[in-house]
């Protein structure tokens, strides 16, 4: 119980612009980035560049997220190995943005 108490009040606390609060942020470069959640560590999402001009997401989703990410064709299964969560690679894309955006999107709703 005390320690629950102590995790809060030493969470780090970061804000955006407009005061809202942000649990995850995009650590890394052009060539390689990760979606972090900041309260916990855990990494949601990896972007790689290849070197030829294509991005590689892949996204650490639940089950069940992962299932709809399958089923709209947005990806597929590479690993089980995070289990609980699955790894997903998306659709290759042309630039960092676009590939963290549609990180970003798979995740939406939670993960």
């Amino acid at each position: 119980m005390i320690t629950g108490y102590l995790k809060q009040k030493f969470r780090p606390r970061l804000t955006d612009d407009a005061g809202i609060p942000i649990s995850r942020t995009w650590i890394g470069d052009q060539e390689e980035a990760v979606l972090v959640d900041i309260g916990s560590g855990k990494v949601h999402a990896h972007v790689r560049h290849d070197g030829d001009g294509k991005y590689y997401p892949t996204v650490y989703a639940s089950p069940l997220r992962a299932l709809r990410i399958s089923r709209n064709n947005e990806g597929f299964l590479v690993s089980l190995l995070p289990l609980p969560r699955c790894a997903m690679e998306l659709v290759r894309l042309g630039s960092m943005e676009a590939a963290k955006g549609a990180a970003e999107l798979a995740l939406q709703g939670g993960s």
